[in-house]
């Protein structure tokens, strides 16, 4: 009995410092964020993140490229959630890891923040910065307030907090006129939209014939082969955003000869039952390609030859 005690004192005792470690941590990054704050904007700082800092993607990525060429005395950093992501990274870019103190100070100091997404709630946005928000393609789900009403679709997320965090944005870049009216319905906030496009399709647009070559190479698919995309996006109405549309080892066989299946799931069913319900096992063997954590969703597209969706964003892309 006596041990059993001081085993739990003991634990407690852990606990106890484990939590004065954390809130001493939060403290002095509080401290270095208040310090770095006072001093001035950097004019020619961007700072950059994508898809809850999952790396360089998406429409912040293509914004990146096209800041070096038109603007090259702005200085990029990007902001990815851990080591191992940052290693996706081209050679010599800069970043820094979410959360730490290189973070904290670029942030505090940036004159321009671009993203897909919103920034943390703790990120506060000082006189004189520019928000730019690029959204992810054309928006076909419910989105921001329209889940206000939707119990189901909002499973997850607090959309006044939400709402809340877009108010930083100073700009939204949109590809038309439809996807200016549904965004600034679903974020009724203080921002101007832009339409400019989705700057992650240029690519698409500028692609020359070589372009898709390398992702069929890597993945020893045939040249003479039709490719055809499979690229499904998460359910609004189902937890957890997965639901098995096709038998995908049917739709292979029955495309036939000559022909490769790509699957590329989105990305937030990337570690979900989607793949674990036998995709991963048919890629395994064989039967298709699995492309879901393809960091370019341009090559993917740019390698096929048809695409097979259901209300994903991409069927705008691909057009």
């Amino acid at each position: 009995a006596l041990r059993r005690r001081a085993a739990q004192a003991g634990r407690e005792a852990g606990r106890r410092a484990a939590r004065l470690r954390t809130a001493a941590g939060t403290r002095a990054r509080r401290g270095w964020s208040a310090v770095q704050s006072r001093r001035p904007l950097d004019p020619d700082l961007v700072v950059y993140s994508a898809s809850s800092h999952r790396g360089m993607l998406g429409d912040p990525a293509a914004v990146y490229r096209a800041a070096g060429v038109i603007a090259p005395q702005l200085r990029g950093v990007w902001v990815v959630r851990d080591e191992e992501t940052a290693a996706t990274l081209p050679p010599d870019t800069e970043y820094v890891l979410l959360g730490s103190r290189r973070y904290l100070e670029v942030t505090a100091r940036a004159a321009f923040f671009v993203n897909d997404v919103n920034w943390p709630g703790a990120l506060v946005k000082r006189p004189g910065a520019t928000h730019i928000q690029t959204h992810q393609g054309t928006p076909l789900k419910y989105l921001g307030a329209d889940l206000l009403d939707r119990p189901g679709a909002r499973l997850g997320f607090d959309v006044p907090r939400m709402l809340r965090r877009a108010d930083r944005w100073d700009y939204g870049l949109v590809g038309s006129r439809y996807a200016e009216l549904v965004w600034e319905r679903a974020f009724p906030c203080h921002f101007t939209s832009v339409r400019t496009g989705s700057p992650r399709n240029d690519v698409l647009v500028g692609a020359g014939a070589s372009r898709g070559r390398e992702f069929r190479r890597r993945h020893g698919i045939p040249e003479d082969h039709t490719v055809v995309l499979y690229a499904p996006t998460r359910r609004d109405h189902v937890r957890g955003g997965h639901v098995d549309r096709l038998d995908l080892a049917a739709f292979a066989a029955g495309l036939g000869e000559g022909h490769t299946l790509v699957v590329r799931l989105h990305p937030s069913l990337a570690n979900g039952p989607a793949r674990g319900a036998g995709l991963a096992e048919l890629a395994r063997r064989g039967v298709v390609v699995d492309a879901t954590d393809e960091p370019d969703a341009a090559e993917v597209m740019l390698a096929s030859d048809a695409l097979v969706t259901d209300y994903s964003s991409i069927m705008f892309d691909y057009a």
